[in-house]
């Protein structure tokens, strides 16, 4: 089972019609090895499931910023965003305590 789908990619990208089905099904495979690779060290077994809504929107997204890399052949925001996501994820989800010392702290002065 893949983490992202297909039809939000073609909805991000604006994409219609089926013409490039087959390739955005190829490039959410390749975000999705991506992002085992990631987590390879934290998880126990793949693929995941369930699959966290976090990991299908950042399979979403990487997949995305692959279709435009690869026609562009220029850095897509959407692989930053994913990627900078997947680092998130994995400090949230296996690190929380690490990742809350490092957020700032807001007085409220009440």
């Amino acid at each position: 089972m893949a983490y992202g789908s297909s039809d939000e990619v073609k909805e991000r990208l604006k994409i219609t019609g089926s013409s490039e089905d087959t390739y955005i099904t190829h490039l959410i495979a390749q975000a999705d090895a991506e992002i085992d690779v990631a987590l390879k060290p934290y998880t126990l077994g793949f693929p995941l499931s369930p699959v966290p809504e976090a990991i299908k929107q950042i399979s979403t997204d990487l997949a995305c910023g692959l279709f435009w890399e690869n026609r562009q052949n220029t850095q897509s925001i959407f692989c930053v965003r994913a990627r900078a996501a997947l680092q998130n994820y994995i400090l949230q989800t296996y690190f929380p305590k690490a990742y809350s010392d490092s957020l700032p702290v807001i007085e409220s002065g009440i």
